[in-house]
């Protein structure tokens, strides 16, 4: 466990980073450019919509995990735009409050 939160941290870290640099250099907007590639149907186009895909498969997780409750679907929600920054933080969180235990991380309150 202690690895994987090293790693959350040197990913949230690394993120922000970037991202500091890239907002920096060409602005905040990153949609515009995001759905831009999308509707080029080309190769970054087809990484974006995977990844968006696979965004709306981690927010119904979310959803899911907290019982579609109204703070799961508000932190559902919200970790699309703030992306593996909010993620991260989200799980170091989780792994704390789950002592470790990595079914009661996925799982949540579903936990039996």
């Amino acid at each position: 466990m202690t690895g994987f939160r090293i790693l959350l941290v040197l990913m949230f870290t690394t993120l922000l980073l970037y991202t500091t640099f890239v907002v920096l250099d060409g602005g905040a907007n990153f949609a515009a450019t995001f759905f831009a590639n999308i509707f080029n149907v080309g190769w970054q186009g087809q990484f974006n919509l995977d990844f968006m895909m696979l965004i709306m498969v981690t927010s119904l997780w979310i959803a899911w995990r907290h019982k579609f409750s109204l703070n799961g679907i508000a932190i559902a929600l919200i970790w699309p735009v703030a992306g593996l920054m909010f993620l991260s933080i989200y799980l170091l969180i989780a792994s704390y409050r789950a002592n470790g235990n990595v079914s009661s991380i996925l799982l949540g309150d579903q936990v039996a």
